[in-house]
């Protein structure tokens, strides 16, 4: 995880550095990985020597657009800081634990991917290969801690968002449970007013 800060770091001085022409760049050559990597598919064999092009074409597009990607969310996070518009990362809303379930449930439509587009030779092989590579570090990326996060873990203090959510899951629970209640007593006593009313109607036929 240390490393993949330091590269998350390097990302942020490359647009420091680059700006807007780095999103550009990224653009292009993913593009052009895209291309490479549907023309590899279908012309090139499956032997060794070209399963290992597939694999540096797919390890470039996962890669190069997910840096694309991380460079134009702080790109846009510029945007807002100029502007003066709250910033509130997707990250920040879910606290790690949280991330961490998100995480886990994102897994088996990525696993459904790969078994149906990248277990067996295909025009989007590698495509799809460099889709899962791009997938996993964004879910790296979004499950990694903050430093405030690794701070109140290391002295066992709750994060607030977890508490919020729990006491949230308790109300709303509760309320369920009220309200199925009150549908079980109005259903009971529909039942027995149509009860009554059919008594009512037994003794009358009986007079």
């Amino acid at each position: 995880m240390v490393e993949f800060r330091r590269f998350l770091l390097q990302l942020r001085r490359i647009y420091a550095k680059h700006e807007i022409k780095s999103i550009i760049y990224g653009v292009i050559i993913t593009f052009i990985l895209v291309i490479g990597a549907i023309i590899v598919d279908i012309f090139l064999g499956w032997g060794l020597i070209f399963q290992i092009i597939r694999m540096l074409i797919a390890v470039g597009i996962g890669v190069v657009s997910f840096s694309t990607l991380y460079i134009n969310s702080i790109h846009k996070e510029k945007i807002k800081a100029k502007n003066f518009e709250e910033i509130e990362s997707i990250r920040s809303k879910f606290s790690h634990k949280q991330r961490k379930n998100i995480a886990l449930i994102s897994i088996l439509p990525l696993v459904i991917i790969v078994f149906l587009f990248a277990t067996s030779p295909g025009p989007v092989f590698t495509l799809v290969s460099g889709v899962v590579i791009m997938t996993i570090l964004g879910l790296i990326s979004f499950v990694r801690t903050s430093r405030t996060e690794e701070v109140k873990k290391m002295h066992n203090i709750p994060d607030v968002r977890d508490v919020m959510f729990q006491k949230n899951l308790v109300e709303r629970t509760e309320e369920l449970k009220r309200k199925r209640k009150e549908e079980q007593e109005k259903h009971k006593k529909s039942k027995d007013d149509s009860k009554d009313s059919k008594n009512d109607s037994n003794e009358e036929d009986d007079e």
